[in-house]
């Protein structure tokens, strides 16, 4: 008995080693060795425990551990080169700190290009440390953003569902938000709001509503910010540091202003003026960078968009042959631009083959598919119909290919340690060449491929883009022009059949949107969710096709 009472006494003798400073505060109370992961360990994640997050003394390590003490480290590698977390009106919550931290590690690659991320994890991070309504900008951001992830992990069966977990974070970002907007206010009321980082968190604001779907939101905070980058814009008083953090934002706001364009969205008329496509096309030299050819192709593709919906004007039987010809002559010399940039888009790509890590090569794929779909747009011609498009087979196909790389790569989680999320993004990245190829491709197989890969990589949003969304409404495309399709029905290009311009779907308008359905299938199993917000998961939408000299419009209701 005296030796079982002495194995009991020392089982429960609290070693005398040193105290460990280091680990999530959820595993400090358990007494427990943390593997001390960022944002959340795996210790606790694994159990299905709340990972408290970490103190400011894991930032530091994090910092010197990824060699942030120079700027160049912090390009390289993605760091951030801030100081340790310093509080907000007197003390930082650990809640706020892991935000700041989730925010660092994976929603600012999310928000950057594939070439270039230092302005949202250096630039602003360096910003908020002394701008509390930036820095709850960014926790607002962070938090909405893991939401998401969480809902998404969800869907895909990754984890289970939990109500609290996701109402918190839903509520903590929440307050972060109406705190940011209230700061913000506040100083504006002042005159003490520098203008830089008022647009940052105008940025911020938008992509929060992205990340909850709320467009409408999302569209008028983008419409009040490009009247603030206007004015800001012609002021010539910056300095050179300010001006970098300028343009920075600039390029933000030109990636916006393209969604704009892709989605024809009505323009906001803020008359802001981006960089010119023929600036870098003035000349034969070659891209400075992988950089400087994404900002090109980026700027002629939305001249090229543009371009591509006169079409519909040429419905019009009084339409003067000389308006045709000055169009022609717009073609022509948009597709002259845009092969040469494919050139010198070659040119440098043959520097930068050896050197290139795994995100510059998932941007590359990137510009290659977005080169693809502008050719096809601006060679489809002037007709006004939709027969044009039958004649890109190779191009179609050829998308594809780049694309399902792409989409392995995010459904294998590649993409989340390269990009930071798997299931969002600010840019556009593949959802809308995906959603082009089912709704404007006729070949059967190959448009069924593209909406194919839009279910696997749901639910991911890219800015405006949304996967199951597009998804749905791609889906009706095909199954409205199969309709009747047989030898009345089709017309025949080389040995492949497609539907006749009659059948054919040539626009599709949104209408009423409804929340709340409580289920949703994933891979033909019923999935219970009604414990988690869903946002929108109805919505009603017009499908155009032309009979003869008329539109008709056919309304759907599209679940997803």
């Amino acid at each position: 008995m005296d030796a079982l009472k002495s194995a009991i006494a020392n089982r429960n003798r609290r070693i005398g080693n040193t105290k460990v400073k280091t680990g999530c505060v959820t595993c400090k109370v358990r007494r427990v060795k943390c593997d001390e992961e960022v944002p959340s360990c795996l210790r606790c994640t694994k159990t299905g425990r709340q990972c408290g997050g970490y103190v400011a003394v894991v930032a530091r390590r994090a910092a010197t551990k990824k060699g942030v003490g120079t700027k160049q480290g912090a390009r390289s590698n993605g760091a951030v080169m801030i100081n340790p977390i310093t509080p907000i009106h007197g003390v930082a919550t650990v809640q706020e700190v892991r935000a700041l931290e989730y925010f660092i590690r994976k929603t600012a690659p999310a928000l950057g290009d594939f070439f270039d991320v230092y302005f949202w994890t250096v630039q602003v991070p360096q910003l908020s440390q002394n701008d509390p309504a930036l820095r709850s900008a960014l926790i607002a951001v962070a938090s909405v953003h893991e939401q998401m992830e969480t809902i998404g992990n969800i869907l895909i069966g990754r984890t289970r569902a939990d109500k609290d977990a996701v109402e918190a974070k839903r509520l903590f970002g929440f307050n972060q938000y109406n705190s940011a907007v209230g700061r913000i206010a506040a100083q504006i009321c002042s005159g003490t709001r520098p203008v830089e980082a008022t647009l940052a968190c105008c940025i911020l604001f938008i992509c929060f509503d992205f990340l909850r779907g709320n467009f409408s939101t999302a569209l008028l905070h983008l419409r009040s910010s490009l009247q603030i980058a206007k004015a800001l814009q012609e002021d010539s008083s910056t300095t050179s540091m300010r001006s970098v953090f300028k343009e920075n934002i600039f390029r933000t706001f030109e990636h916006l202003s393209f969604q704009l364009t892709a989605t024809h969205k009505p323009s906001l008329d803020s008359k802001l003026e981006f960089p010119s496509w023929e600036i870098e096309q003035s000349d034969d030299r070659e891209f400075l960078d992988l950089s400087s050819a994404n900002r090109s192709l980026d700027s002629l593709s939305r001249v090229i968009f543009t371009f591509a919906m006169k079409r519909g004007q040429l419905h019009q039987p009084s339409l003067p042959s000389e308006i045709i010809a000055d169009l022609e002559e717009e073609r022509i010399r948009l597709l002259n631009a845009l092969l040469l940039w494919d050139h010198k888009f070659q040119a440098i790509l043959a520097g930068h083959m050896t050197k290139m890590d795994e995100r510059k090569q998932l941007g590359v794929d990137r510009l290659r598919i977005l080169y693809l779909v502008s050719l096809i747009l601006i060679e489809a011609g002037l007709s006004g119909t939709q027969l044009g498009f039958d004649l890109h087979m190779d191009k179609f196909e050829d998308i594809l290919t780049l694309a399902e790389t792409i989409v392995t790569k995010i459904v294998d989680g590649v993409f989340d340690q390269q990009c930071g999320s798997r299931y969002f993004s600010l840019d556009m990245r593949i959802l809308p060449a995906l959603y082009f190829v089912a709704i404007r491709c006729r070949h059967f197989s190959t448009r069924q491929r593209a909406l194919l890969m839009l279910k696997r990589v749901a639910p991911r949003r890219e800015g405006m883009w949304n996967s199951q969304i597009l998804a749905a409404i791609a889906a009706q495309v095909i199954r409205l022009e199969s309709e009747g399709y047989g030898p009345d029905g089709q017309t025949q290009v080389g040995e492949i059949s497609f539907p006749v311009e009659e059948n054919r779907i040539i626009d599709v308008v949104g209408g009423t949107v409804r929340h709340g359905l409580s289920t949703v299938h994933v891979e033909k199993t019923e999935v219970e969710l009604s414990i988690i917000p869903l946002g929108i998961r109805q919505q009603v939408a017009g499908f155009i096709r032309r009979r003869g000299d008329k539109l008709e419009i056919e309304y759907c209701n599209l679940v997803w």
